[in-house]
């Protein structure tokens, strides 16, 4: 009898050593939603020029963000001008599209495969989230274009020779 009772003293033990190593309420993976970021990129290319980055990501995500698309400018405004009259440099219109407040809005979205500006909002440029990795420096270099051809009367003088982009948007 005292064998049963030690066996089933010895079995409730185990249980219970069982039920307190067993976790009911399993820790959650904190989560990562989405939320809307923000980061303002200051001196660019060396001459006090700013942009606001924005993207509605995840911490994740958006982690890096504003570093890739601030190296991708300062690369395309040092970029080769190529064939670009010589009376107009890349700079100049960087300069001209940068000197007002510009804002670049990053998007998970299949509407657009690079990126997209809107007929009227030429100091809102559009990067797509997935084309961040690849090519973004010629594409900001495309975007500066059409988003001269939006631009202020000062930006008009320089651009002589430059094919207007028509339509409501333009995007790549």
């Amino acid at each position: 009898m005292t064998r049963k009772i030690s066996i089933i003293i010895f079995i409730l033990i185990a249980v219970g050593m069982g039920m307190a190593a067993c976790d009911d309420d399993p820790k959650e993976e904190t989560p990562d939603p989405a939320k809307d970021q923000t980061a303002t990129i200051t001196n660019l290319f060396g001459e006090g020029y700013e942009a606001t980055v924005k993207g509605t990501l995840t911490n994740a995500e958006w982690n890096g963000v504003a570093d890739k698309i601030e190296t991708a400018l300062n690369g395309a405004f040092s970029a080769d001008a190529g064939s670009m009259p010589a009376t107009i440099t890349k700079q100049d219109e960087f300069r001209a599209v940068f000197g007002d407040a510009v804002v670049i809005i990053v998007e998970k979205t299949t509407d657009y495969a690079k990126y997209k500006v809107v007929n009227g909002e030429s100091r809102t440029l559009y990067l797509n989230f997935n084309a961040l990795n690849a090519g973004l420096q010629a594409s900001i270099i495309a975007a500066v274009n059409v988003m001269l051809n939006e631009t202020s009367a000062v930006a008009q003088v320089k651009k002589q020779n430059r094919v207007r982009f028509g339509g409501g948007m333009s995007a790549i």
